[in-house]
């Protein structure tokens, strides 16, 4: 009986937690936008994770032309804050909410142009960041996928070497990376979403073409994170770089917006596609893309 009720009372005191952070939030009329006030610092290629407890942490990015190592919180009642520095200034890196609540932060372009495969972790609770092991590649303009099991999967991005095929695989017991695989083409700025059966959709990114130069690609595939295998699929209807991918609750995956090779990709810039209206890309396992 005793074990009954403690478990009621932790319950409760879930429930009035969340909703007293809730009700501290704006509140937003349906359908609309609303100005969310403006970062300390203007930045570009920055990563942003949604924290356990409401709040939003956005990291590093390019600060006045360079890689930035400095951290902002949008707070629940809408006001910003500084966080805890990284140990490394980044930008182009990923940065995912991990199961335990912490904040992985891999790669990314750092200061004097160089690309590295340091992570970080970030405890939001200490707002104290502390070194994680090395990715087995250094890596930029890479993606990080949420696996059933609560792992990572990290794809694609660039190098000095150029695009990069390797896919890496995060342990969440050991906290190490170790190589999963190689994708069928090396491609950095592509999309990826995971799909109902566990395995990973991987689609588009720039690819280094022969005469040097970077070019968008309609190409998908799809990686086995069990066999470390990746099979062709049915390509995006319009070739893009940058692009985000979606899973959605029915299976599908949607993939919107990227750049589709009007700008030169290796200026970095991010351009809407010359399609007006945003574009999307349904993927089924059953059915083609449209």
């Amino acid at each position: 009986m005793t074990r009954v009720i403690r478990t009621l009372v932790v319950c409760m005191c879930v429930v009035v937690v969340a909703s007293l952070l809730r009700a501290s939030l704006p509140t937003v009329q349906t359908g609309s936008w609303v100005s969310a006030g403006n970062l300390s610092q203007a930045r570009n290629g920055a990563a942003s994770v949604l924290l356990p407890d409401g709040r939003i942490l956005i990291i590093g990015g390019d600060v006045a032309s360079q890689p930035s190592n400095s951290v902002e919180v949008f707070n629940t009642n809408g006001s910003y804050s500084q966080g805890a520095a990284m140990s490394s200034a980044r930008s182009g890196h990923s940065a995912f909410l991990l199961a335990t609540g912490d904040v992985l932060v891999t790669g990314g372009r750092t200061s004097g142009g160089g690309i590295t495969n340091s992570a970080e972790i970030y405890d939001a609770l200490q707002n104290k960041w502390t070194a994680a092991p090395t990715m087995v590649e250094a890596r930029a303009g890479h993606t990080a996928v949420q696996l059933l099991d609560g792992s990572l999967l990290i794809v694609g991005g660039e190098n000095s070497g150029g695009a990069v095929s390797a896919v890496e695989h995060y342990s969440l017991t050991d906290g190490t990376f170790t190589q999963a695989g190689v994708l069928n083409q090396a491609r950095t700025d592509a999309a990826a979403a995971p799909l109902n059966d566990g395995r990973v959709l991987i689609a588009g990114g720039s690819v280094l073409g022969t005469d040097g130069n970077s070019s968008p690609v309609a190409s998908v595939e799809i990686f086995d994170p069990t066999t470390g295998a990746a099979t062709s699929a049915a390509g995006l209807s319009v070739a893009r770089a940058g692009a985000s991918a979606t899973a959605l609750l029915d299976g599908r995956v949607a993939v919107i917006g990227g750049n589709d090779g009007l700008l030169a990709i290796g200026v970095r810039s991010r351009v809407p596609l010359r399609v007006v209206i945003i574009l999307l890309c349904y993927y089924r396992i059953t059915t083609q893309c449209s």
